[in-house]
């Protein structure tokens, strides 16, 4: 933060549930300075991480207020679909955000690795603030797939990540 950082990117899948908790206590301080963003869909049951997706709305609920009480927020800036699950409709997982948006304990939303269709059909429900997905000069899917247009079309942010195990 003293170096002008001020976006914090998480998720309840990091630990499982240790980097939020630590990233609460480490960024509490700075409440108004920085954002602190965080994702749900993947399943953690007993702080054990599952390797299953879940974004039902009762498990998407939870997540949030798990995720409110651990990173020590009364609003999450953006809350992220970490993985797409394929038991739960996108249109139904994007009505639960929209609704979490309405009570004020999310701010925007966003989708990670999904496909252009999935953003279409998602942003029409509850319009999407970024998609994050792998981009970087030895992966760029993103190019050829249609996201990286579909995201410039809708006005959708784009946040690239690297990801080592791939290098």
């Amino acid at each position: 933060v003293e170096r002008g950082v001020t976006l914090f990117d998480t998720a309840i899948i990091y630990g499982p549930l240790t980097n939020e908790n630590l990233a609460g206590e480490a960024l509490s301080e700075f409440k108004g300075r920085i954002n602190v963003t965080t994702k749900f869909g993947h399943e953690v049951i007993a702080g054990k991480a599952t390797g299953r997706q879940d974004s039902s709305r009762k498990t998407i609920r939870q997540y949030c207020e798990d995720s409110l009480r651990r990173l020590k927020l009364e609003t999450l800036p953006m809350f992220y679909q970490h993985r797409f699950d394929p038991k739960v409709p996108v249109e139904e997982v994007a009505g639960t955000i929209g609704e979490l948006i309405k009570e004020g304990k999310v701010l925007r939303w966003g989708m990670c690795e999904v496909s252009a269709e999935t953003i279409r059909r998602a942003h029409a429900v509850q319009p999407l603030t970024a998609i994050q997905s792998e981009y970087h000069l030895m992966h760029r899917d993103v190019e050829r797939n249609g996201v990286l247009d579909v995201c410039r079309e809708l006005g959708i942010g784009f946040v690239p990540y690297l990801s080592l195990i791939h290098i």
